[in-house]
């Protein structure tokens, strides 16, 4: 009776010592895809936001260059470290740049806010759309929200006022967009107008940016809500001729034009200028912006 006790104890204890390695060996085999699924499980999905972000092999900006990603591809992302984001592209780990890419709800903000095609191929500068997103939050509006993203955000956000960028044809004299250095800082500034598609209110919103990290970093240096019919802006350069206010000078005088000495923004009625309808003019005085009405 021991000896079959001590028999079996020998073939529990062989069973046992066999089974090592090929535990061992499931572990070589399978340890590998189960940490890659951990990781994919702790991966975040964000967004490409400009027309066209390198995809490189390595997280340095001389790195080899495996290939470029469109607008609105959708990317596993591992890691974001200084300014690179590990990323699976294909089946293949990658790296593209931080800047180029946001969370799931920044990109839904994004698509929201092109109310027609033109619009998302004019504002094609990132640091524009960011710029606008960043306002659109920081003033406690948002754009409309596809039911694809609704998961995203919160119930009051959908109680917040929608607004968008709607672009006119290429060859119109106004639009909804303008760009220069309006407040004489020597920095490229960003001037558009934004629509609330469900009552049709129009904001006309001027975007400064840091010279030194202008995706990142920007802000709102003028807002108006603008009057209907005055839907239409345009650049108007420093040297132009136009009629400024100045309170001082008499009233029974007549009106001068002279040359502005700053990039101003002139706000008409008509996108074609092809009717006889006068058109105001915003311009920086050193301290704010002011209107100057035109005389027809």
């Amino acid at each position: 009776m021991t000896e079959r006790k001590n028999k079996k104890k020998v073939i529990l204890g062989g069973v046992f010592l066999g089974a090592i390695p090929m535990l061992f060996l499931i572990y070589l085999l399978l340890g590998p895809v189960l940490s890659l699924l951990r990781k994919d499980m702790s991966a975040e999905n964000m967004y490409v936001i400009s027309n066209g972000v390198n995809v490189r092999l390595q997280a340095e900006k001389d790195a080899l260059k495996m290939g470029r990603i469109d607008y609105g591809t959708k990317l596993l992302v591992y890691k974001i470290e200084n300014e690179w984001a590990e990323v699976l592209v294909e089946g293949q780990k990658a790296y593209v740049s931080k800047d180029y890419i946001v969370d799931a709800k920044t990109f839904a903000m994004l698509e929201g806010l092109f109310g027609d095609e033109r619009s998302k191929k004019r504002i094609k500068k990132t640091q524009y759309r960011l710029a606008i997103i960043r306002y659109l939050n920081e003033k406690g509006y948002k754009t409309p929200i596809s039911e694809e993203y609704s998961d995203f955000f919160e119930d009051n956000d959908f109680e917040k006022e929608p607004y968008q960028v709607f672009s006119e044809p290429g060859k119109s004299k106004y639009n909804s967009m303008a760009f220069g250095d309006f407040d004489g800082d020597f920095v490229w500034d960003a001037a558009f107008i934004l629509k609330n598609p469900d009552t049709e209110k129009k904001l006309l919103v001027i975007l400064s940016f840091d010279k030194n990290d202008p995706l990142n970093k920007s802000k709102c240096i003028f807002d108006m809500e603008l009057e209907n019919p005055w839907s239409f802006i345009r650049k108007t350069t420093k040297g132009n001729s136009w009629y400024i206010n100045k309170p001082d000078v008499e009233a029974e005088k007549k009106p001068r034009k002279e040359k502005i000495k700053i990039s101003g923004i002139s706000i008409g009625t008509n996108r074609n200028r092809n009717l006889n309808d006068p058109v105001k003019l915003l311009l920086y005085n050193g301290e704010e912006f002011e209107i100057h009405e035109q005389n027809k």
